[in-house]
């Protein structure tokens, strides 16, 4: 017994080797497994292997069996329950209330007419349209007049489209504002057409001239447009100044551009709001952030900006 417990712990005990793992000649201890454990476990995992595979095969060998159709049971017309016929050869013939009645030259009843229900009447009588309805007659003084309005009122108000919260101007005027830039004069004037509505003070890029390359800290020119407007009261940014990270480098808003392929361009706030009027920023253009949350009320996507020298 005792030889069994040693030669089953030499087996399932690992044993540390020298291994050349790169076949390059640096060779490391590794542990091991015994080699007839080794060839123990991958016989039984062939074995498995072998077996699920016939298995499969088995399974889905066999031929498959049609699946029975469904008997349709036989659709049975319906037909509307019509009033029994009216013989006219038993005896006299007596109106029932509420029955209409032929009556002979002597004013005397003859046979019963039948009343057929409304509901069954398109049954007898096919191919014979049911008429409408006609709309309730109105009332004016003694006459009885019918008054069938089909033209639209003059003075009908046409319905308006929802303004959304934040906006003062609705979604169908704000298409017509757009924003000019000039950086020689550090203003932003906000037009409508071709009146001029208001301007804001504003910073721009530290290099003069037009964006050439990643970095350059000029503001970009040219005809751009408002591709979205992005909540920035939690941003913070490092101008490299020492100072390390600011909050609320960019104020509440940023009005982010599609600027001609140049990437993270746009119009926002400023935690220094004394910049304004100068060349201070990486590239984009610099509002108060009271003018900013003033500015973005008129603001939509696709809104055209033009930056001029």
């Amino acid at each position: 017994m005792k030889a069994i417990r040693e030669f089953l712990r030499k087996i399932l005990t690992p044993q540390m080797v020298w291994v050349d793992e790169t076949q390059q000649g640096h060779w490391v201890q590794k542990k091991r497994m015994h080699p007839a454990l080794r060839a123990f476990i991958g016989g039984g995992v062939a074995v498995i292997a072998a077996a699920l595979a016939v298995s499969y095969f088995w399974s889905t060998s066999g031929p498959e069996e049609p699946l029975p159709t469904p008997q349709e049971a036989p659709i049975k017309a319906e037909k509307p329950d019509l009033p029994a016929p009216v013989s006219l050869d038993e005896g006299p013939a007596v109106p029932k209330p509420g029955s209409l009645a032929a009556l002979s030259p002597d004013g005397e009843p003859t046979a019963p007419l039948a009343v057929v229900p409304d509901a069954v009447r398109p049954a007898i009588t096919p191919g014979v349209p049911t008429p409408a309805e006609p709309p309730a007659p109105k009332k004016k003084g003694s006459q009885t007049t019918l008054e069938i309005d089909l033209k639209p009122k003059k003075n009908q108000p046409t319905p308006k489209e929802p303004v959304k919260p934040g906006l003062t101007t609705p979604p169908g005027q704000r298409k017509d504002y757009w924003i000019r830039i000039d950086k020689g004069d550090y203003l932003l004037s906000l037009y409508r057409g071709q009146d001029l509505v208001k301007t804001y003070s504003i910073a721009v890029g530290k290099n003069p001239g037009n964006k050439q390359a990643i970095g350059d800290h000029r503001t970009p020119v040219g005809n751009f447009r408002v591709v979205s407007i992005e909540n920035a009261s939690k941003w913070k940014h490092d101008f490299g100044d020492g100072k390390g990270k600011i909050d609320g480098a960019y104020g509440p808003w940023f009005i982010r551009l599609d600027a001609g392929g140049w990437k993270g361009i746009g119009i926002h706030g400023t935690h220094d709001p004394d910049s304004r009027g100068t060349m201070a920023t990486e590239g984009c253009i610099r509002l108060s952030n009271e003018e900013i949350q003033d500015l973005k009320r008129y603001a939509y996507r696709n809104m055209r900006v033009v930056i001029e020298e």
